[in-house]
């Protein structure tokens, strides 16, 4: 298992085990950019700006290597994540 490097001091091993976030590898926000078209763009930083209750569920501000910034549901952001997420948008498979 590769070592864990945070990308900022809002990063932390606990943070991306509670978000459902990979914890060896960058992160990445996969960009729509046509019909069945993402672009991969790495994620700078990130930061939880809101819990919803009763389901747990976070809100993230993440910030882009192009300095953009994207407001982003946790599971959503997750689901990013994974290597089929282009193949399960374009079947229109739900995360």
């Amino acid at each position: 298992m590769a070592n864990f490097e945070p990308i900022s001091s809002n990063d932390t091993k606990e943070l991306r085990k509670e978000l459902g976030l990979p914890i060896t590898k960058a992160l990445r926000y996969m960009k729509h950019t046509d019909r069945d078209s993402y672009t991969e763009i790495g994620v700078k930083d990130y930061d939880v700006v809101e819990k919803y209750q009763p389901s747990g569920t976070h809100s993230l501000m993440v910030t882009l290597e192009t300095d953009e910034k994207i407001r982003i549901l946790a599971p959503f952001f997750a689901h990013m994540q994974k290597p089929s997420f282009v193949e399960d948008m374009i079947s229109g498979k739900d995360a």
